[in-house]
């Protein structure tokens, strides 16, 4: 990705040669891609109240990202937080699956990456882990609330029917 000198925008230039029937290049065509298209779909990849996404290029490059600060100017192998780095190397190597580090704010995340086809490039969803954990928990609250109250009656039950058995 490149800002575009014209627009001022991020776009991506696909390049493709043309070749005679001999297999030698009489010429090529070049088409300037804007990014905001998918830019925006990142945008909005967003998971719970705090979460975001972020997009990073074959090199590193953050394409998008929500400090703007890091948007084209910073490649996420030079972000100091060592986990956010390991992190980085699995996605510019092309992998997908589930990262789970703590922030700066020594908070826990989790990291949902995936490669995008054909670019090299690579998205990745980041989310605080109590927070998409949060109705997991409530469920299990419930259902250990629901188990106590049923070994509650049971033992009521069985402490009632052992007393009748054993009264004379």
């Amino acid at each position: 990705p490149v800002v575009s000198q014209a627009t001022g925008k991020t776009i991506v230039n696909s390049i493709s040669l043309i070749k005679d029937d001999s297999g030698k290049n009489i010429g090529m065509i070049l088409a300037a891609i804007y990014v905001q298209a998918v830019s925006e779909k990142v945008q909005n990849l967003k998971i719970g109240d705090s979460g975001y996404g972020i997009l990073v290029s074959g090199d590193g490059t953050f394409v998008v990202h929500p400090d703007e600060s890091y948007i084209m100017k910073k490649k996420i192998s030079e972000i100091e937080d060592p986990q956010v780095k390991a992190l980085g190397e699995k996605m510019l190597k092309g992998e997908n699956g589930i990262f789970r580090y703590t922030s700066k704010e020594g908070k826990a995340m989790i990291a949902f990456y995936e490669p995008v086809p054909v670019t090299g490039w690579s998205v990745a969803a980041m989310v605080y882990e109590d927070e998409i954990l949060a109705p997991a928990k409530r469920v299990l609250q419930i259902m250990g609330g629901i188990s106590l109250g049923i070994l509650l009656l049971i033992s009521f039950s069985v402490f009632i029917a052992a007393k009748k058995l054993v009264r004379p």
